[in-house]
């Protein structure tokens, strides 16, 4: 692939999103309504918004849609900070907080009525679903490509790694050439031919024929590793997509997987973890150990699989029941 693409000048066209409103070549922040509360309030989004001097698509850079979801946020201003729209080809929306009740909340779903977003979700509907009505129809259908970026939750640290819609088709196969374009460690395929997800933003995006990347990556806080990893990995999928000058460099060789296996803790106690996420284990492998009250061990605990660790449990008091890793085992040939 050629590292020199074509650059056509746009004429002079604002681009905008919600209230914010960028000539070419410019970059501007500000915010766009999505949804009111049923007393009224209006429920507003923080947008970045990039336009390039020169035609191309326009990509969706969001996180957020989960209030524990913060890993990614960061990675989303690194993207906005570091995108240069004079040598942009198309349009860069970045939204850090995609959800922003369940950020403020301290909540990985919406605190009002215990769900995510709720996609392409109704004007009239529940505040997810009026949320995720307004996303839609105000930014996701501005958008032709999407990296809906997504963090560890406040119990669970997960794998570098991007699920891959099975859609089928030119969207799959472009999904699954932005998949390898972000350099995770694990594509994991999700089941069902044309099923899946689809009341997520992603799972919406895809079937409506815009291929859309959900991405998850880390352990809940803010680490300069791994956003400076995460950014890296949207401008090499910018490169792929031709948004940006360069070929896009391929520096991971990830498993790929079909299927994920759980265990559950079987006692009460402390669990101390003896891998982490990313690593390859083999079933019945020791992960990881609970011990009682006195810090005398009780059991140890044993991958349920063998592949990648997709998550692990880092909040280290368990009940009987309570998640604590789970693998990704290999695609089979």
């Amino acid at each position: 692939m050629s590292s020199q693409v074509q650059r056509v000048p746009k004429k002079n066209e604002l681009f905008n999103v919600g209230e914010v409103a960028a000539s070419p070549g410019e970059k501007k922040k500000g915010f766009a309504v999505v949804a009111q509360t049923s007393l009224g309030s209006l429920i507003r989004v923080p947008v970045i918004v990039s336009n390039g001097l020169y035609e191309g698509p326009t990509l969706l850079v969001d996180s957020g849609i989960h209030g524990d979801d913060l890993t990614s946020i960061p990675v989303v201003w690194k993207v906005a900070e570091e995108i240069d729209p004079r040598n942009l080809r198309g349009q860069v929306i970045c939204l850090p907080f995609a959800n922003p009740m369940a950020i403020e909340g301290k909540s990985h779903l919406t605190p009002e009525d215990g769900k995510s977003p709720i996609f392409p979700g109704r004007p009239d509907g529940t505040i997810s679903e009026r949320l995720g009505y307004g996303l839609y129809n105000e930014i996701v259908l501005k958008s032709n490509y999407i990296i809906d970026l997504h963090g560890g939750s406040m119990e669970a640290s997960l794998a570098i790694l991007v699920v891959v819609d099975p859609v089928g088709g030119e969207t799959e196969k472009t999904i699954t050439e932005m998949a390898r374009a972000f350099n995770p460690n694990l594509i994991f395929v999700s089941a069902g031919k044309g099923e899946g997800p689809p009341n997520t933003m992603h799972g919406v995006a895809n079937r409506k024929g815009i291929p859309s990347l959900n991405i998850g990556m880390g352990k809940i806080g803010f680490y300069e590793e791994s956003t400076r990893r995460g950014a890296d990995s949207v401008f090499n999928v910018m490169r792929y997509l031709k948004m940006l000058d360069g070929s896009p460099q391929v520096k991971t060789d990830p498993l790929f997987a079909t299927k994920e296996v759980f265990k559950f803790s079987s006692h009460n106690g402390a669990f101390f973890p003896t891998t982490k996420e990313d690593e390859m284990v083999t079933e019945g492998q020791t992960v990881g150990r609970i011990v009682d009250v006195f810090g005398d061990m009780i059991t140890e605990v044993k991958a349920p699989a063998t592949g990648m660790v997709l998550a692990i449990c880092f909040y280290p008091i368990v009940k009987a029941g309570d998640f604590l890793i789970s693998v990704a085992t290999p695609k089979k040939e």
